[in-house]
């Protein structure tokens, strides 16, 4: 009985943990309901999906990541839903931080952003404590595309913490940091020409 126990128990740990990654990921529904996205401003996290509906039956419509090659707008076209006739949904699964703009290739005045902050950890720890900053659910960006980083110490501004990256995440090593908030936010950016996406919304780690 022992061997069964000790036999099945990594199976039942694996099972487990790939319980706890699908549990961690969410889907976020937005609804194109007449000429408009619902939400506009969509807040999910790293690794969460995003699942557009276009609610109105007579009315076809897109989800396009601003910057698709001959629409003439600047970004970094990620995604395009195609046409989508009412009833239609499409997904788009994000596993990199920043803020991303799109509209309706169709109409183009409706627009929406998708923002996705950095994942922290540990949230909270005492001076000397090595934050890991997740910019990145993918081992490495798209290819052309680099991570740029952004800190604000407790009171201060933005500025820049690490330009050029290429892996999924930095560190934060605050020995000798003053006690408090620490912000931070990145973006996606094209090396070729510059093009990046928004910086993603600030996420906190605090050194107590």
């Amino acid at each position: 009985m022992k061997r069964l126990l000790f036999g099945a128990l990594p199976v039942a740990l694996v099972f487990a943990l790939a319980m706890t990654d699908s549990a961690v990921a969410a889907t976020s529904n937005v609804s194109i309901v007449n000429f408009a996205f619902n939400p506009a401003t969509d807040r999910i996290k790293l690794g969460d999906t995003v699942h557009w509906t276009n609610s109105t039956a007579a009315t076809t419509h897109t989800t396009t990541s601003l910057g698709k090659p001959g629409s003439g707008t600047i970004g970094l076209g990620l995604w395009d839903s195609g046409n989508l006739a009412g009833g239609a949904t499409f997904d788009h699964v994000f596993n990199i931080a920043g803020a991303f703009p799109y509209r309706c290739e169709i109409h183009n005045f409706m627009t929406g952003t998708i923002s996705i902050p950095d994942k922290v950890g540990p949230k909270s720890g005492p001076a000397g404590t090595k934050f890991k900053i997740t910019l990145s659910l993918q081992a490495s960006p798209p290819a052309g595309m680099v991570y740029d980083v952004q800190k604000a110490n407790p009171g201060g501004s933005f500025q820049d913490f690490r330009l050029g990256v290429t892996s999924k995440s930095v560190m934060f090593d605050s020995t000798g940091m003053a006690a408090g908030t620490y912000m931070f936010r990145s973006r996606l950016r094209r090396v070729s020409d510059g093009v990046a996406s928004n910086f993603s919304p600030a996420a906190k780690v605090t050194v107590t």
